[in-house]
């Protein structure tokens, strides 16, 4: 039995001087202090002896305590108890028995479950929490999201086109990074329509800038910018399609494009730098391979991850991948979060992926299996959050935890006529 002065760096202490945990399970209480943070302290135990049961004992939840819960549960740090008194068994219970993710579970803030109402019902208005004296103009600071799934069609670009429309007043883009398969314009516009940006336009300017020596047999593989390069990508990025009075997307290669080159890594970064400083959200659609340098690149830029899965079983096998090759690439667990989405009726249950499947991913939202309104939306190119903005907005607030502004309803969003 050790006993350790009461505060962090007593812990951090230890880290620094022992090799081998000095003990086999670690007692904490969320009083616990110090010039580093006890959910910062927990993980860098947790990483370096991943072996030590660590357990937590919570006198009473708030904010922060429900944050520092679901940051322990990012690292599967289950054993917590929340309470001021506890009995002998439920100590010795904490201290000798690996708990599960429904130990922590009901501390965490709930899940936005997403009901689609009928087309004749209305939806009723959404809180709104405008920053403190400050409004959505004013905030210079971009937050980006990047989109990612471990199998393509599993509903990531409709995911984005629809968070895009409640974001308000905020100023916001969309990038479109899936240059394999580009489709986030379909949720704005009809396929066959000339697109306002031409990345393989772009691309071939920029290479201009790269001339290869003379008499070079290949051409120049671009590895850095010049300042000419910069000023063409952001003028491509400041005439991006207005799809609503606050959003913008900039859409991926043409899909009149029958061989697309492979877009060097560099200049897809640029361009997402770009959106970074004329929005104050920019939601990015990556390319569908997790191997993918751009997609790499993508999921380092952002300030937080979206896993978006489908319960069945050959998709699930690949967002466990996917969580592996995150935690390759450092992609801190806190910033991660999932999204199920009900496409079919088969697959696992919800609380099956929780518990045992994607344990420690903490549940944004579920998006409920209604192919019918899913299908109209996309071929009258009008994303379901324009009708039914409330479920969106909560997500939205899910993601980012910011409350979105309501934009004054003027029927600016153009519509294509019925054939």
């Amino acid at each position: 039995l050790h006993a350790l002065t009461d505060s962090t760096d007593a812990l951090w202490d230890l880290l620094d001087q022992e090799p081998v945990a000095p003990w086999t399970t670690l007692l904490v209480t969320s009083e616990l202090y110090g010039s580093r943070s006890l959910a910062e302290t927990l993980i860098a135990i947790r990483k370096k002896w991943p072996m030590v049961r660590i357990a937590v004992i919570v006198s009473r939840l708030t904010q922060d305590t429900r944050q520092l819960i679901a940051n322990c549960a990012a690292f599967q740090i289950y054993n917590v108890r929340v309470g001021e008194k506890f009995t002998v068994s439920q100590i010795v219970e904490l201290l000798t028995q690996d708990f599960t993710w429904d130990a922590v579970q009901p501390y965490l803030d709930a899940p936005v479950t997403m009901t689609l109402p009928t087309a004749a019902s209305t939806p009723s208005p959404s809180p709104v929490s405008p920053s403190e004296g400050a409004s959505a103009s004013s905030v210079v600071s971009s937050y980006t999201v990047a989109v990612v799934s471990g199998k393509g069609g599993v509903g990531k670009t409709g995911l984005i086109a629809n968070l895009l429309t409640v974001t308000g007043q905020w100023p916001a883009m969309a990038l479109d990074l899936d240059y394999i398969k580009p489709s986030l314009p379909l949720y704005f516009h009809e396929a066959n329509d000339t697109p306002t940006l031409d990345l393989r336009r772009l691309l071939t300017q920029i290479q201009t800038h790269h001339r290869p020596p003379m008499g070079a047999a290949s051409m120049v593989v671009i590895e850095n910018l010049t300042e000419d390069d910069t000023r063409d990508i952001a003028q491509y990025v400041e005439h991006a399609e207005v799809v609503t009075p606050s959003a913008k997307i900039v859409p991926g290669a043409s899909r009149f494009e029958t061989v697309m080159p492979v877009p060097p890594p560099v200049v897809m970064s640029a361009i997402l730098s770009a959106c970074q400083r004329q929005a104050r959200f920019v939601f990015v659609d990556t390319p569908g391979v997790p191997t993918d340098p751009v997609w790499i690149q993508s999921v380092r830029q952002a300030d937080f991850v979206v896993i978006v899965t489908t319960p069945e079983y050959a998709v699930i096998l690949e967002t466990i991948d996917l969580i592996r090759k995150l935690d390759l690439l450092k992609i801190p667990r806190e910033k991660r979060g999932l999204i199920i989405n009900k496409r079919s009726k088969w697959g696992y249950s919800t609380a099956a992926i929780r518990s045992t499947h994607l344990p420690g991913v903490p549940l944004l939202g579920e998006i409920p299996y209604d192919p019918a309104r899913w299908e109209r939306s996309l071929q009258q190119h009008r994303p379901l959050a324009l009708d039914h903005p409330k479920p969106w907005r909560a997500l939205f607030h899910a993601i980012t935890q910011v409350e979105p502004e309501r934009p004054t309803r003027r029927g600016w969003f153009r519509r294509q006529a019925s054939s």
